[in-house]
């Protein structure tokens, strides 16, 4: 069994305060937490240096034209090195934003960041070819909306747990981006923890200009904000991707679904997709207990409501960038 990283009660509280609110200063926190702000800056000082805390910004794609696609499939391959080569290509293919090794009925999960459909074609249409792998199981759902749950550790549980949504809109949005406005962001997709004079360093332009670009990439909705990641593996969570499909489009499921995930710790990630599956929840245990109380808790609440529940257990993100662009 792996060794994982110890926190204390204080530290577990400071991480459920701080992962939608990234920006809080020493001395919020202390109040919430009936600490000395010294206190509070030593524990994120611990939490930064032990990686298991990081910056992150949360870009909206949806008022870009572009649209999230996820495609979870189990492929054979020949050897090893084929699957290898596979997997080295994806990481670095610019329309793929997330890659999942996955335990279960498929072997990966990818998320696309695309403006159409058919780039999912012709993406893993030569690399399938190239590998000669033959893919036995495939899904794909285009996702409606996102909410990252906060994690409640230390804290009481309740409807109103502090979330940030991501949405698609009835309406036609294609807002314009300009060379600079794609550097801000690969940029901060890669380390949001810079401060503006260093990310106007990394990419040549004035302070100022930097400071005011940004500032309209927050005004137009195209940074929706910034969270906290929180590397949950190494404090002993595994984590799940549990897909769910309704036998219906009912406003009634969509608030069953909402108001149970916000109501259970285990929750981190609601996703209402539209495709091979309905719903999916992106969950972190500690042991296989805690998935079957989980699971009974799902099946007690909701369960009846949906046709399909597929669980796949997460085994390693491969790739993760907020703009892989």
């Amino acid at each position: 069994m792996g060794q994982f990283t110890a926190i204390s009660p204080i530290q577990a509280k400071i991480l459920s305060l701080i992962e939608l609110a990234p920006d809080a200063s020493a001395r919020e926190i202390a109040e919430q937490v009936k600490a000395r702000p010294s206190t509070v800056a030593y524990n994120l000082q611990q939490l930064k240096s032990r990686s298991i805390i990081h910056r992150s910004v949360v870009i909206n794609p949806f008022v870009l034209g572009l649209n999230y696609v996820a495609v979870f499939f189990a492929a054979r391959f020949k050897d090893n090195d084929r699957r290898r080569e596979f997997v080295r290509k994806l990481t670095v293919n610019k329309q793929v934003s997330w890659l999942g090794a996955l335990a279960g009925e498929f072997h990966f999960g990818l998320t696309f960041l695309i403006s159409n459909l058919r780039q999912i074609h012709t993406t893993l249409g030569p690399l399938i070819d190239e590998s000669g792998a033959e893919l036995t199981e495939k899904l794909l759902a285009p996702r409606l909306n996102f909410s990252f749950l906060s994690r409640q550790w230390g804290l009481p549980v309740t409807r109103g747990r502090p979330s940030l949504t991501i949405a698609s809109s009835d309406s036609k949005l294609n807002i314009d981006i300009d060379e600079i406005d794609r550097k801000l962001l690969t940029t901060l997709g890669s380390d949001a923890g810079l401060s503006g004079r260093s990310i106007a360093s990394k990419i040549g332009l004035p302070a100022s200009t930097t400071e005011r670009r940004l500032a309209s990439l927050h005004e137009r909705g195209i940074i929706a904000g910034f969270r906290m990641s929180i590397d949950s593996a190494q404090l002993g969570f595994s984590s799940y991707r549990i897909l769910l499909t309704a036998p219906s489009l009912s406003a009634s499921s969509r608030r069953s679904i909402t108001e149970f995930a916000h109501t259970q710790p285990a929750v981190v990630m609601l996703v209402e997709s539209l495709g091979a599956w309905d719903y999916e929840l992106l969950i972190e245990v500690q042991s296989q207990a805690e998935l079957r109380t989980f699971m009974e808790s799902l099946m007690d609440s909701i369960g009846v409501s949906f046709q399909r529940v597929t669980v796949l257990a997460e085994l390693e993100d491969l790739k993760f960038s907020a703009w892989p662009m």
